[in-house]
């Protein structure tokens, strides 16, 4: 996944003419960490997805079609972009409630090997 999206930045940016450096700008991140997001080392464009719509002028459903896919769909329905959003935004939350039970865990060992 992080690869396909990574892809499709690479082609909106492109298709804009601005560099990795402007990108960056825009999403308020390091030129390194943009650089990370196209090349599907990061999951953190989930974190942007807002900005990026914004940027490019779609709907976060478009990062994850293929062009064909993207030219036979009708996007502009306000409810299809609050799905597509509330199922990001729920793996991002899964992702740290998964974070927090191991911190949590990490803490629990740490104060039984103190006593």
């Amino acid at each position: 996944m992080n690869l396909f999206v990574g892809y499709k930045l690479k082609i909106l940016r492109k298709n804009m003419g601005w560099t990795q450096e402007r990108m960056s700008d825009q999403l308020f991140i390091s030129q390194s960490a943009y650089a990370r997001l196209e090349n599907g080392q990061s999951q953190s464009w989930a974190g942007h997805i807002d900005n990026i719509c914004k940027i490019f002028e779609i709907k976060p459903e478009a990062l994850f079609r293929r062009e064909e896919e993207i030219k036979s769909v009708e996007i502009g329905h306000d409810e299809m972009t609050q799905n597509a959003l509330l199922s990001v935004y729920q793996k991002i939350i899964k992702k740290y409630e998964t974070q927090i039970l191991e911190l949590e865990q990490v803490i629990r060992d740490l104060k039984e090997d103190k006593q």
